[in-house]
């Protein structure tokens, strides 16, 4: 077709316009459109086709990637609001889709919108366990959980609670065990802090790192 060819990307266009004036369901002429319109940066057309493609598509994995196709273009054009929302609804619609998570989840702290970045990471938490994917790292999950509840809503024990999980999840992290002995010195919680050595000291690979966690308890 002329999308192939560079020379004629405008011939393409009005060849595919043809097409979709024809049939308005023919998805790929659209997908071809919206990649023209999108290389051309011919913003409003590209916004209708993503819109028309969002209406024909149900599998949730493509809807999620034209939301997120949806939420850069507001982004780009400075329309944050919006974009925020579209990436919300790409991650919560296909939660594999890591490009979302980073999006929203970049937004999410731009925006201080702490509740909506704990529920992100609940949601991808819930994905590894029920479906045992490998689309994230669980330890990565808590330590961020664990820093948002810390750093912005002050709910040490929560923090606590995840900076721990993190610590079983990856437990040769010597910065996740440092987080978690300011957390507990800073309360005197000389208990917690000593389950939390034994606790890594079980799951650590190496005899000498395991002796050097017992001897700090």
């Amino acid at each position: 077709m002329q999308r192939d060819s560079l020379a004629s990307p405008d011939q393409a266009i009005a060849s595919y316009e043809l097409i979709v004036a024809a049939w308005p369901q023919e998805r790929q002429a659209l997908q071809a459109l919206a990649g023209l319109y999108g290389k051309a940066e011919r913003n409003p057309d590209f916004k209708r086709v993503l819109l028309q493609l969002l209406e024909l598509t149900t599998e949730a994995g493509e809807r999620s990637r034209v939301l997120q196709q949806l939420a850069e273009l507001h982004e780009k054009l400075g329309d944050q609001a919006t974009a925020y929302q579209y990436f919300g609804q790409a991650f919560f619609l296909d939660p594999t889709n890591r490009q979302a998570f980073t999006a929203y989840e970049r937004l999410c702290y731009r925006r201080e919108q702490w509740t909506e970045a704990l529920r992100i990471y609940e949601t991808a938490l819930k994905l590894i366990e029920t479906q045992k994917s490998r689309s994230y790292r669980p330890a990565d999950l808590y330590l961020r959980r664990g820093q948002v509840q810390l750093q912005y809503l002050q709910q040490v024990d929560e923090a606590a609670a995840n900076y721990l999980r993190a610590l079983e999840s990856d437990a040769e992290s010597d910065t996740t065990q440092a987080t978690l002995e300011r957390i507990y010195a800073s309360r005197n919680q000389w208990k917690e802090l000593l389950t939390a050595y034994e606790r890594r000291a079980q799951l650590v690979r190496d005899d000498g790192k395991r002796v050097e966690i017992l001897r700090r308890g």
